[in-house]
């Protein structure tokens, strides 16, 4: 069997069901994340990340499916470490905005809004660009396009890890005046760019898929 007859084998229908469903949650979580750094008030952010906290549940399922659906099945539509590496990046990534939100909450870091908001909005681009690019790997004829798509999201992490570079360098040049504070700021921001780094191993994930069976 050659190699694009095994990609787009009908068996790996399932694989391609449940990575849809983890981006589709990871767009609506990073919605969620714009709404929690726009709400003024504690409670009205907890109840957005309530909202996200059954999203991020639903990931961590959806996670545990990819990974039965790969333990049971001979034929895959990729190689089999790439399904696990991104089945759980993607799910990495899920918990990363959930607990990203807690923390902005936690540590009440209005004066954090604009770089957050902006980072969220770049998230929501990303997200919707990842999904048209999972869902694109149905398509033999589409993989090579797929590129363009992984430069774009490249351009929006990288422009998240500019954003979030000149805020880290204003808290340590400019920082709160209490050590706890800039702890909390240092803490929220080093999981923002973790986030920003698990986006894009998932990238790296896509984009050898498409060296591999393009």
């Amino acid at each position: 069997m050659g190699v694009l007859n095994k990609l787009f084998k009908p068996g790996g229908t399932k694989f391609y069901i449940l990575f849809e469903s983890a981006t589709a949650n990871l767009i609506e979580m990073s919605r969620l994340f714009v709404q929690v750094t726009s709400a003024p008030k504690a409670e009205d952010r907890k109840v957005v990340i309530d909202a996200m906290g059954k999203l991020e549940e639903s990931s961590d399922k959806l996670a545990h499916k990819l990974l039965i659906e790969l333990g049971g099945n001979y034929i895959t539509p990729f190689d089999r470490e790439d399904i696990h590496y991104l089945a759980s990046t993607l799910d990495e990534i899920a918990h990363d905005i959930w607990g990203i939100s807690r923390l902005y909450n936690r540590y009440d870091l209005k004066g954090e809004h604009n770089t957050s908001t902006q980072v969220a909005e770049n998230l929501v681009e990303f997200f919707l660009l990842l999904d048209t690019t999972i869902k694109g790997l149905r398509n033999q004829s589409s993989l090579k396009s797929l590129v363009d798509s992984c430069e774009e999201m490249r351009a929006l992490s990288s422009s998240s890890d500019r954003l979030l570079e000149a805020s880290i360098a204003n808290v340590v040049n400019h920082g709160a005046e209490y050590p706890k504070a800039l702890i909390q700021q240092m803490d929220y921001y080093e999981l923002l760019q973790t986030t920003v780094g698990n986006c894009r191993k998932a990238i790296s994930v896509i984009e050898g898929i498409i060296v591999k069976y393009g």
